[in-house]
């Protein structure tokens, strides 16, 4: 079965554009406020990596309906993720066009998707993932909920071995899995070795 979550965030705060009103996704994050949203409006490529701060919480990035725009990890960066969380808060949307979050190979991420918040849910909808490297785990629950809905991961490039490593998963955590695909994973797509807590995961 799978959990719906649609209504999880009150979105309808303030509307931050980018690159309308800022040039970077970092800086309209900074600028909007709890509950907002971040809507970027073209299709360009964004060198960052992406952080939703602690002051943050249920705003909602997302890509204007018609655009394709790419999150790309910087190559010299030494961040060990491409989207950390530290506040409940949807990354992307079924509603606008589709994010590619774009690795870029770079070896110093350990985890495409780091959640940090304990208390709430992270969404993530309508995203690819791409050009990720062999030791890096895309979905890694670490705290809080997860949901992934329509999220392609191309692994192919990096031979990422384990995709979703569930066994990461505390006691009372819950990942929910809806229409997310992924070619090229070494191994296994859904590791479950040695499991953290009794939580619980939802495929659709």
């Amino acid at each position: 079965c799978c959990v719906g979550l649609m209504g999880a965030f009150a979105f309808g705060g303030p509307l931050e554009l980018v690159p309308d009103n800022h040039a970077t996704i970092t800086a309209a994050i900074a600028a909007v406020d709890p509950g907002g949203v971040v809507r970027i409006t073209d299709s360009s490529v964004y060198a960052e990596n992406v952080v939703v701060t602690a002051d943050r919480a249920n705003i909602r990035i997302e890509a204007a309906s018609g655009t394709h725009p790419t999150i790309q990890c910087p190559a010299a960066s030494t961040a060990t993720y491409a989207i950390q969380t530290l506040q409940p808060c949807q990354i992307g949307s079924n509603a606008g066009g589709q994010i590619t979050i774009d690795v870029n190979s770079n070896t110093n991420v350990s985890r495409v998707f780091d959640n940090f918040q304990p208390a709430g849910t992270l969404v993530c909808e309508n995203l690819k993932v791409i050009n990720v490297n062999p030791t890096q785990y895309i979905i890694r629950p670490r705290l809080g909920n997860e949901t992934y809905r329509n999220v392609d991961i191309d692994a192919t490039a990096g031979t990422s071995v384990y995709a979703i490593r569930a066994d990461s998963i505390g006691t009372g955590q819950v990942l929910t899995l809806s229409y997310v695909q992924c070619i090229g994973a070494y191994r296994a797509l859904i590791c479950y070795g040695a499991p953290n807590g009794a939580g619980t995961i939802n495929i659709d």
